[in-house]
């Protein structure tokens, strides 16, 4: 339904990682999913840069799609969802980005993908979208199960209603962003 406009945006994307060169980063896979209208952009590299990258395409999907979509579409999806920009996830590469205290459930300061997480939150913020922060974004380092679960209609039936699809158009949205906080991506070299 969106090709056009996601497309775009993966392309938009690509050029600005290009564009970076003095820093690693890189979109390292996007997803379509027509049935139920959602896309995902997967990206790869240094916190600062995924930082810039996921704040544009954020960006670049709620203007796009505010501007060639009516809400109603996305009301009426058949996935459950939390906004338009639904989730952001910021995972660490490789490495615990975190030292541990004596205390395992603390950290002796922020991990990096977590103070990414809430960089690309504020941008979105000021945007005007209601941001719940997840895993290593989140004071508490709540679950996103959990936020969603307590602080969202992900998981609740809403039947669309004319006065329910007229304040979707009139708000920019919500969106999940985080860290998972167990969550850490392996990249191995190939022996080829």
């Amino acid at each position: 339904q969106h090709s056009d406009v996601l497309m775009k945006i993966l392309l938009n994307a690509q050029k600005q990682c290009r564009s970076m060169a003095s820093t690693n980063v890189a979109v390292a896979h996007a997803f379509a999913d027509g049935p139920y209208d959602r896309s995902s952009f997967h990206l790869a590299g240094e916190a600062d840069a995924i930082t810039e990258v996921a704040s544009t395409i954020a960006t670049s999907a709620l203007n796009e799609l505010e501007t060639t979509s009516n809400h109603v579409e996305l009301e009426r999806s058949r996935h459950p969802f939390v906004g338009m920009v639904d989730h952001i996830a910021v995972m660490p590469l490789n490495k615990d980005v975190s030292e541990k205290t004596e205390d395992s459930t603390k950290t002796t300061r922020d991990s990096p993908n977590g103070n990414a997480a809430k960089a690309i939150g504020r941008r979105l913020e000021a945007l005007g979208l209601r941001v719940y922060y997840y895993g290593d974004a989140h004071a508490e380092k709540k679950s996103l199960a959990r936020v969603r679960r307590e602080e969202t209609n992900f998981f609740k039936t809403i039947i669309p209603d004319d006065k329910h699809l007229a304040s979707l158009k009139s708000e920019k949205g919500k969106a999940t962003i985080g860290a998972p906080s167990k969550c850490q991506i392996l990249v191995q070299p190939l022996d080829i």
